[in-house]
C-alpha cells in the first residue's frame, strides 16, 4: 500500500509540473515554412501513374 501511495504522489507531482509548465510557457506558433510542408503532405499529387 505504501508503494501505491508513493506512485500516486509522484504521478500528481508530475501532473502538477506539467500543468505549471503549460501555463508558464507560451505555445510556439506554427510558422509559414511548417505550414507549407503540412500543406504539401496533405494534398495528394494529381499525377496518374500506370502500373504494368
Amino acid at each position: 500500500m505504501r508503494t501505491a501511495s508513493r506512485c500516486l504522489l509522484l504521478a500528481l507531482l508530475i501532473a502538477g509540473l506539467g500543468v505549471t509548465l503549460r501555463r508558464a510557457l507560451p505555445v510556439t506558433p506554427v510558422d509559414g515554412a511548417l505550414q507549407a510542408v503540412l500543406r504539401a503532405y496533405a494534398t495528394p499529387q494529381q499525377e496518374h501513374q500506370q502500373h504494368d
